[in-house]
């Protein structure tokens, strides 16, 4: 799930609280992206510093 459908997802939401002012809106949308890479909601596929890790252990393993 991506972050524009992550707070069409919550806004569409009969059990939340509402929106009253910018701030709130801006942090649904900050927590949302924060969100994305969250390494236990994100699928394995888009592990990113299992990447940044393999990647250094592919450079060390090619430097010997």
């Amino acid at each position: 799930m991506d972050v524009q459908q992550t707070i069409l997802k919550y806004l569409e939401s009969k059990a939340r609280a509402p929106i009253t002012n910018s701030y709130e809106l801006a942090n649904l949308i900050t927590n949302s992206c924060v969100n994305v890479f969250d390494q236990y909601s994100v699928p394995d596929a888009f592990q990113f510093l299992e990447f940044f890790e393999r990647s250094i252990g592919n450079i060390v393993s090619l430097s010997k």
